[in-house]
């Protein structure tokens, strides 16, 4: 199981329209998650601390390989464009320091990205077509940075590498800390959550296994629409995905590139070959292209 987590509607939502033949799962304190296959969506709030919360929940709840944050960031630097991807390879908590007569003396804490998540992240970039993806720093804090702020000065002498700025990814990695086995990424994109949900889930698509088992993966098709990749061959875990849909898989991405399939349609199809059960899943998918249907 995979667990991706947001922090808003919006970027709830950017998620969810990727994501085919959700089921509502309750925990048992009432947190909400949205389960597709392998995949569960869960919505935190705002802020480090409700992150952690609903992080640690989703994390005994599901037991899961890795979890994902996904939603927006404030730009520190002026070369990332509205659109941009930005994976966090290290977060820092930049309100952490001490406040004396000689002013603001930071005492930082700072976690890295897990090196297989980011190498794996690193390499669906390669091919992903979506948005820029940029592997930076991010701080993250309580605060709502308006542009110009005397924050925004400090975050560029005390955490010059930081590029963006959030609320919520040290409440995540903090609560990560706490999980040996259990992995998390942070993925921003800069104005609009959207690229980054594309994004998220391509390295969702990449992962071997989403139980955390080694898999023999055969071969990976990627696909240039959103950048979905889809990992084909016999895959150890309760996620398989088998040679005879590699032709399927193949129509499918051509039909996308043609324009003859919508983007939307092509990652959902592309997740649900995921599924271990997605025969059902792709009928109603590819309700309109029966050309398609025909190579199941």
């Amino acid at each position: 199981m995979i667990v991706v987590l947001t922090a808003t509607e919006a970027a709830y939502g950017a998620v969810r329209a990727l994501l085919p033949d959700l089921e509502l799962h309750s925990g048992p304190a009432g947190t909400l998650f949205e389960v597709s296959g392998s995949v569960a969506l869960g919505l935190t709030g705002t802020g480090n601390h409700a992150v952690a919360a609903v992080t640690e929940r989703a994390i005994t709840e599901f037991a899961p390989a890795a979890v994902f944050f996904v939603g927006e960031a404030g730009p520190l630097r002026s070369w990332l464009e509205p659109g941009d991807v930005v994976v966090a390879t290290r977060i820092y908590a930049y309100e952490g320091g001490r406040e004396d007569a000689s002013g603001f003396q930071a005492r930082p804490r700072a976690w890295e990205a897990p090196h297989r998540l980011e190498q794996l992240a690193r390499h669906v970039a390669r091919s992903f077509t979506g948005a820029r993806v940029q592997f930076q720093p991010i701080a993250a804090g309580e605060v709502l940075l308006a542009p110009g702020a005397a924050l925004e000065s400090r975050l560029h002498t005390v955490y010059n590498d930081a590029v963006a700025v959030d609320m919520e990814s040290a409440g995540l990695a903090g609560a990560g800390h706490l999980h040996d086995a259990t992995p998390t990424l942070v993925v921003r994109g800069i104005g609009t959550a959207d690229p980054a949900a594309a994004f998220a889930l391509a390295v969702v698509a990449a992962l071997p296994s989403s139980d955390g088992r080694t898999g023999q993966i055969h071969n990976v098709v990627s696909g240039d629409v959103n950048g979905v990749v889809l990992q084909t061959g016999a895959v150890h875990g309760d996620v398989i995905v088998h040679r005879e849909h590699d032709d399927f898989a193949a129509a499918v991405t051509a039909a996308a590139r043609s324009g003859v399939v919508d983007e939307v349609t092509y990652a959902r199809v592309m997740m649900a070959l995921h599924d271990p059960r997605p025969r059902q899943v792709l009928r109603e998918l590819l309700a309109d292209h029966p050309e398609l249907l025909g190579l199941l």
